[in-house]
């Protein structure tokens, strides 16, 4: 093992250490974050490359002339900053490009997975970047197709998880997924090695890792933010014509006119209070036929009894149809009117009990036949 390899998985070391030390006080933040020092952070390459000598500047910004590497974690860049960066790279400077679906990336190829499994990849090339590189651990990689002039590491699937290709005077590396430059598999097999050899500047120049600018990648904009002017007026229109509509119904013409509104008052509550104040009055009578005629509506009505049907035949059918005593019956609807109050809280009692029955009675049962009147022609 060479002192650069020792030196490099020292710094690692103390990164890890630092990370442990500092890491509740910055907290996980997003996944692939360069400020981030939770497991799926990269906070910890940054690190790295800062303790082996590397200024490093996390900026939305394209790489200047001060710069000798660069590095795009997910590409959030928009069209002309690409362009922009592209010249760079054609000036001279090294871009590695971490997200494989990155527009600077070659065509995808297929994945790094054998079997369900993400075993180590072994380099399998000459490239300077691999020097002290043994193996890399990946993880849901992907391997590209090799364009033409271009040169790859790391095959596997018929593919290759590192490509370089070289752009004027300088190259663009493409690695096969974000995930090795994470805080949890930066110090596995020599991911930390290959990593400081892609972006160590050699003449002591700047790291500028590339955030982008993109509100539209980096999920800043809302939906509104990215439909076209005219729908957003057309969608802002609708409630100020809804409140229009609203403005021009809601206002009533003249003074508003005050009107009690009528109670309502049950057939049944009517005749009660009526019993009630007859009662006060001492005219039992009167209370007790009250009473009685309220209960012959209302079996009339709830049994479909025809009211021709009264007398005995009526207490008949009242009796097969309630299974209340007959006797009972004809003291409720017949015989004479109470003239006292015992008398009259005798009739209410047995009226009250009539209605309990009627209530419980199936309307669509049909009386006994034995006891279904004869209608005579005259009666019909």
């Amino acid at each position: 093992m060479t002192r650069r390899r020792w030196g490099i998985l020292g710094a690692v070391v103390l990164v890890v250490l630092a990370v442990v030390a500092i890491g509740p006080r910055r907290g996980d933040g997003p996944p692939l974050d360069p400020d981030s020092t939770g497991p799926a952070g990269v906070r910890g390459i940054l690190d790295v490359l800062e303790e082996v000598g590397a200024d490093v500047e996390v900026t939305d910004g394209v790489p200047t002339a001060a710069h000798e590497t660069a590095l795009v974690i997910l590409d959030q860049m928009t069209d002309m900053q690409r362009d922009a960066v592209r010249g760079w790279v054609d000036d001279g400077g090294t871009l590695v490009v971490a997200d494989p679906l990155s527009a600077l990336a070659p065509g995808l190829g297929g994945v790094t997975s054998i079997a369900f499994t993400e075993p180590t990849i072994e380099p399998a090339c000459d490239d300077p970047a691999v020097a002290d590189v043994d193996r890399v651990s990946v993880a849901d990689g992907i391997v590209f197709t090799l364009p033409a002039g271009a040169s790859g590491c790391f095959p596997r699937n018929d593919g290759h998880w590192m490509v370089t290709e070289q752009v004027g005077r300088g190259h663009i590396v493409s690695l096969g997924g974000p995930f090795t430059l994470t805080n949890d598999l930066l110090d596995a097999a020599d991911n930390a090695v290959l990593l400081v050899n892609l972006l160590q500047p050699v003449d002591g120049g700047a790291v500028r890792v590339i955030r982008g600018d993109d509100p539209v990648a980096r999920g800043e904009d809302g939906l509104l933010d990215v439909l076209p002017e005219q729908v957003q007026v057309a969608l802002l229109q609708i409630p100020l014509l809804w409140l229009a509509v609203l403005w021009w119904r809601a206002p009533r013409h003249g003074r508003p006119v005050w009107e009690d509104p009528p109670i309502r008052v049950d057939a049944s509550e009517t005749t009660v209070s009526t019993g009630h104040l007859l009662q006060r009055a001492g005219r039992a009578g009167d209370a007790g036929a009250v009473l009685r005629q309220q209960a012959l509506v209302e079996l009339h009505s709830r049994l479909g009894i025809p009211e021709d049907v009264h007398g005995e035949e009526l207490i008949v059918l009242v009796a097969d149809r309630t299974r209340l005593p007959a006797d009972d019956l004809r003291r409720a609807l017949g015989g004479p009117l109470p003239r006292t109050d015992d008398e009259l809280v005798d009739l209410a009692r047995r009226t009250a009990a009539l209605r309990r029955a009627l209530h419980r009675v199936d309307a669509n049962r049909p009386p006994t036949d034995d006891l279904v009147p004869n209608r005579s022609p005259d009666r019909e």
